[in-house]
């Protein structure tokens, strides 16, 4: 089967990284913006830089919300959420305002000050970190376990419990949730389009979905 990805742009500020990191991988794509354009796609993948509340007010605005959502659910495609794109795939966030994300993973996203306001953190969160993964984790492939840094930049977190997902976590004052799989839907705190040679293995697994 040949692949074909719809990167979906609603205004986030890091789609044409995400774009060019893809285009490295030398598989045809399409620019998404009305979700009749994902017709004939394999692969979905859904950028994200900023709020909770405002990705998914914007995903309302361009009609995208319901058919995103209706995707997901399925599952019938491999569907990628990265930073913010992850995160609105829990059921609510608190980011400025409580606002109910697509529900894939049962969970929230908070502030990490929220949970832990005793920790004493740098916030946002940016720079390199390592991720720990299960072995059959389907994203970190091909990864070196010793070596699987890759870049954040955020100060809210994914909390879950789901058990009906999978979780790769980070450590950053106490141990967070770098990424998850669940069924066809995964979705990563980490931004691989800036991770080098580590983000480019992991879009490359992804699209091997």
């Amino acid at each position: 089967m040949s692949i074909k990805v719809g990167i979906i742009d609603y205004g986030s500020g890091n789609f044409s990284s995400v774009w060019n990191a893809v285009r490295k991988l030398d598989c045809p794509m399409v620019h998404v913006q009305m979700f009749e354009q994902t017709t004939d796609c394999t692969h979905l993948i859904l950028p994200g830089v900023g709020a909770f509340s405002s990705a998914m007010k914007r995903l309302q605005e361009l009609e995208l919300f319901h058919p995103i959502k209706e995707s997901i659910d399925e599952g019938k495609k491999p569907f990628l959420g990265i930073c913010v794109g992850m995160q609105i795939l829990a059921e609510e966030g608190s980011e400025f305002t409580p606002t109910r994300g697509f529900g894939k993973v049962k969970g929230r996203v908070d502030h990490f000050l929220s949970v832990e306001p005793q920790l004493n953190l740098r916030l946002p969160h940016i720079g390199w970190n390592d991720v720990l993964f299960e072995k059959n984790s389907t994203l970190f492939q091909g990864i070196d376990p010793e070596e699987s840094n890759f870049y954040f930049d955020h100060s809210y977190q994914f909390i879950s419990e789901d058990k009906d997902a999978s979780f790769s976590h980070c450590e950053y004052g106490r141990k967070f949730i770098a990424a998850f799989e669940k069924e066809n839907t995964f979705g990563v705190q980490f931004h691989p389009e800036k991770s080098q040679r580590n983000g480019q293995q992991l879009l490359r697994n992804f699209l091997q979905v």
